[in-house]
């Protein structure tokens, strides 16, 4: 699991992070370990053995972290489940989805350039439209309302829901359980 964000405490709770949130959440209290290009942890959901990858690349290099940890665990593109902000989506929504487009997200735009391929799952997580007297960045980089955070927070226990039932069931099921709640 990549959950995509950016590193340091400036950015901890920024629509951007909900990524790292997602992966920090499945970590709980097991130590985080850190290389060159990512932290990592591992868990176990439903005997299975799970990594979880922060990038520590801003989120633009994204796909430096991603291809690193996929040579370093031995993993292919399928095998990966990237948890990622959608500024397509209303604030709580999730969507998963098989592959497919970059979407406009940076992010994603260099995971698909280091991997040479969109055939990577993910889970598409809710920030809402960009109002009108911001820029995309601008949006991106700053934390959500006050009236929002409840939805997030629930938005994080779902998309790790999701990851678990990738994890156990398949991106066929995760779809089938999660997309249009």
């Amino acid at each position: 699991m990549v959950g995509l964000g950016n590193p340091g405490p400036k950015y901890a709770k920024t629509r951007h992070n909900v990524g790292f949130r997602v992966v920090d959440h499945l970590a709980g209290a097991r130590p985080w370990a850190t290389r060159e290009l990512y932290d990592h942890a591992s868990t176990t959901i439903r005997s299975h053995t799970v990594r979880l990858v922060r990038p520590t690349t801003f989120m633009n290099d994204s796909g430096l972290a991603v291809s690193d940890a996929m040579d370093r665990f031995g993993s292919k593109p399928d095998d990966v489940l990237v948890l990622v902000d959608d500024i397509h989506l209303d604030v709580g929504r999730i969507r998963v989805r098989r592959g497919g487009s970059k979407g406009g997200h940076n992010g994603l735009r260099s995971i698909v350039a280091a991997l040479e391929s969109d055939a990577f799952p993910r889970v598409r997580m809710g920030v809402g439209e960009v109002p009108g007297d911001q820029t995309q960045i601008e949006y991106v980089l700053g934390e959500f309302d006050t009236n929002e955070v409840v939805l997030v927070e629930l938005m994080v226990l779902r998309a790790a829901d999701a990851v678990r039932t990738w994890c156990y069931a398949g991106v066929e099921s995760a779809m089938n359980s999660f997309n249009g709640r």
